[in-house]
């Protein structure tokens, strides 16, 4: 949060701000969705413009259907 405060603070009204999120890191303690969702919701009253969401990894890998 400091460091999206700084980049905010330091940039033009119109400069924009993205933030990328991992939505489930399959680490134990890791982030899942619930945490994700989280951090989007304390992102937004600080002026994110953007947030990409990205799921799995390498070796596991989301399936398609």
């Amino acid at each position: 949060m400091d460091i999206v405060r700084a980049v905010r603070a330091s940039v033009s009204p119109t400069f924009v701000v993205a933030v990328k999120l991992n939505s489930a890191d399959f680490q134990r303690g890791g982030f899942d969705a619930d945490g994700a969702r989280q951090v989007i919701e304390m992102l937004a009253p600080l002026g994110v413009d953007l947030v990409e969401l990205s799921g799995g990894t390498w070796s596991r890998r989301a399936r398609c259907r």
